[in-house]
């Protein structure tokens, strides 16, 4: 029973809950999360084997939620449209290629070959064929997904640009490349390097070595790399 004081009104908002109560909310919250958690990466899983096993452009929702072994109810417990659903699936595919970035650029021994890293592993997505299985439906939704959620279509891309902000930032520091704007630098190459993968895969055509120095070039030399 709550004690009171006579007289005074107590807002139930304001009453602190005994910690062993507190406790027990904070597992079954936890665990609810938990199991959200699961579900979610169980679709995102389905999504991207059925896209690489059936070379789908859309796998429906009804397919989703088989692959995963989950009820339909799952898919719309978790997205509100499958617009949403495909915006994860294109965070998540740009975290890993952001992450094989990363690591090519992590191998360079300076900036200016950071540079050249973060481009030789755009084009990388238009040589290997899973990355072209996987990157294609992305490419074919990106212009709807795009308009219908430019702010946030825009933000997946962000951390792939930070990249190459942060070594057109070095390169220059160091003297090796002239940048008074590395951020618009950077989202200058971004969109060229972009640009040329996208039409490859799009067309279902290679980058030769010859074009991607020849991109390379023309990006140097407006870094001023003779």
């Amino acid at each position: 029973m709550r004690a009171t004081i006579p007289g005074v009104s107590t807002p139930e908002s304001t009453v602190t809950a005994p910690p062993l109560r507190l406790a027990a909310a904070t597992r079954a919250l936890a665990q609810r999360q938990a199991q959200h958690s699961t579900e979610v990466t169980r679709l995102i899983e389905a999504a991207f084997r059925l896209i690489r096993r059936q070379g789908v452009v859309e796998p429906g929702v009804r397919e989703v939620v088989a692959e995963a072994g989950l009820p339909n109810r799952s898919f719309y417990r978790h997205f509100a449209t499958k617009d949403e659903f495909w915006l994860v699936l294109l965070e998540d595919n740009l975290a890993h290629l952001t992450a094989d970035v990363a690591k090519a650029m992590q191998a360079a021994s300076d900036p200016l070959q950071q540079v050249e890293a973060w481009m030789l592993t755009i084009f990388s997505q238009a040589t290997d064929p899973e990355a072209i299985a996987v990157g294609r439906p992305f490419l074919m939704h990106g212009a709807r997904l795009r308009d219908a959620h430019p702010e946030v279509y825009r933000a997946t891309g962000s951390a792939l640009l930070d990249l190459l902000e942060q070594a057109i930032h070095d390169a220059a520091a160091s003297g090796l490349v002239r940048s008074d704007d590395a951020r618009g630098d950077a989202r200058a190459i971004f969109n060229l390097c972009l640009s040329v993968m996208q039409s490859h895969v799009l067309d279902r055509t290679l980058p030769s070595p010859n074009e991607q120095a020849r991109v390379m070039g023309f990006a140097f030399r407006a870094l001023g790399v003779q």
